[in-house]
């Protein structure tokens, strides 16, 4: 698509809009991972480096019906910002539901195969009722926190 193209369907569309035209012609030419990550402009790709091994090792995985976890739902206390990689998730696992767990109400994100939930990742009681909630969780993804603490009071839970 041209680039020319590309600017007027974004000018012309509502963002959400646009974001799903754009990702059926990445399914139609393949469904790239990183090429989603960047349209929905999360902060997996790029510095971070971890759109790579994702695709490395969930490509396998896309076609299943699954139940992914993602902690940290990011924009901090902006409840309409953050949400970028569940909505990458959500399209990438185009037949799983996707929940996603931040300590600020980030429900504003919630559509169709993503559900959201507040609490803190290191409140156990709070993650067995997520886990009791979401039933079998196949993919949990910790981008919260980052404090080792938290990290291992999750997994523990």
């Amino acid at each position: 698509m041209s680039s020319k193209l590309k600017r007027t369907l974004q000018d012309f569309l509502p963002p959400r809009q646009f974001e799903k035209f754009m990702i059926c012609l990445i399914y139609l030419r393949g469904g790239d991972l990183k090429k989603i990550a960047e349209l929905c402009k999360t902060d997996k790709h790029g510095s971070h480096y971890y759109i790579q091994h994702y695709q490395k090792y969930f490509t396998s995985l896309r076609w299943k019906r699954l139940n992914i976890l993602e902690i940290g739902i990011g924009g901090l206390k902006d409840l309409m910002k953050g949400g970028a990689s569940l909505r990458m998730w959500k399209y990438f696992f185009s037949w799983s539901n996707i929940y996603g767990i931040d300590i600020y109400d980030k429900s504003y994100h919630e559509e169709n195969r993503i559900k959201t939930f507040m609490g803190s990742q290191s409140d156990p009681d709070f993650l067995k009722e997520v886990a009791r909630k979401v039933g079998k969780i196949d993919i949990v993804i910790d981008d919260d926190s980052h404090i080792n603490e938290h990290v291992i009071k999750t997994f523990k839970a």
